[in-house]
């Protein structure tokens, strides 16, 4: 261990962090595993016992159609897709839900789309599980790279600028491909949809800047403010990423 004392507070923070991405590349995608399995579950129970009701259409979007329906005197209501609920507001129709869990239904008379969505929701999660694995995991393999560094090098590495370009160029090529994926499942899942592409592009686009002005807000001076600008950017945007991952997730699984 190096007697630097900056050295020896980026190696603590470095251990620290290595020990979280660690802990979230195994534990995210079991958690996803577990709330999609039992979200398959409840649809495999639609297809295996489900029951036709009547549904009345209350409100609909271009692209959400918003639904009530009532089950043993208890009120429910749901919503999906607009082209699964293509009807007027105020239009009763068809739907099948489950005698045991009544909060979840699909509009039609045909229990067998249950199944069919339990096996689609099945070949997707495990896609989603490893695409979180990956993530971590390579940002788990740069912190031991950046360890090792600091190790090997001490005081040296901290005003190197090549090594430093070089952690940032691999911090670029480890994000590329996850914008990527993200942004083909999102515009995937707008054209399955019937929904405009151009959101997911201006979105992505606007992505994209944002993590091309952070690189330079922490370049610009070198790396002796990057470690600060660094932590600065991410106690910022972390919790709002993980936010609105979360409640995108959350909307996919309920709808």
């Amino acid at each position: 261990m190096t007697d630097d004392p900056r050295v020896e507070r980026l190696l603590r923070a470095n251990l620290k962090a290595r020990w979280i991405l660690l802990a979230l590349a195994l534990l995210l995608p079991t958690a996803l595993h577990l709330l999609f399995a039992r979200q398959a579950r409840r649809l495999d129970a639609l297809g295996d016992h489900g029951v036709v009701g009547e549904a009345v259409l209350v409100r609909a979007t271009d692209s959400t159609a918003f639904y009530e329906y009532d089950v043993n005197g208890v009120h429910y209501d749901w919503s999906v897709a607009r082209n699964d609920a293509p009807y007027a507001v105020g239009t009763r129709f068809p739907i099948v839900y489950v005698p045991d869990d009544p909060a979840l239904s699909r509009p039609g008379s045909d229990r067998s789309r249950g199944a069919v969505e339990a096996a689609s929701n099945r070949g997707f999660t495990w896609k989603l599980e490893a695409g979180f694995f990956a993530f971590f995991a390579m940002f788990f393999a740069l912190g031991e790279l950046r360890i090792r560094e600091l190790r090997e090098r001490g005081a040296a590495g901290l005003d190197d600028p090549d090594l430093y370009k070089r952690r940032i160029a691999q911090s670029l090529a480890a994000l590329s491909p996850f914008i990527v994926l993200i942004f083909g499942f999102h515009f995937a899942d707008a054209r399955q949809k019937g929904q405009s592409a151009w959101p997911v592009l201006l979105g992505t686009v606007f992505a994209v800047g944002v993590i091309i002005a952070s690189m330079f807000y922490v370049a610009r001076n070198g790396p002796a403010q990057a470690a600060a600008r660094s932590a600065r950017i991410i106690r910022i945007a972390a919790p709002l990423a993980i936010a609105a991952a979360v409640l995108r997730l959350i909307v996919y699984v309920l709808e």
